[in-house]
């Protein structure tokens, strides 16, 4: 992983995948423009 964390939260693995399905990732805010523009594409 670039960042060591996942983008996307949940309590358990169902919240998880559900989480990935509908939710937009959350990037930390110290992570730069061209990073995020890979992780985006």
């Amino acid at each position: 992983m670039l960042i060591g964390q996942s983008p996307f939260h949940g309590n358990d693995e169902d919240e998880l995948f559900q989480s990935i399905r509908t939710d937009d990732p959350i990037y930390p805010r110290s992570l730069g423009k061209e990073a995020k523009d890979i992780l985006i594409k």
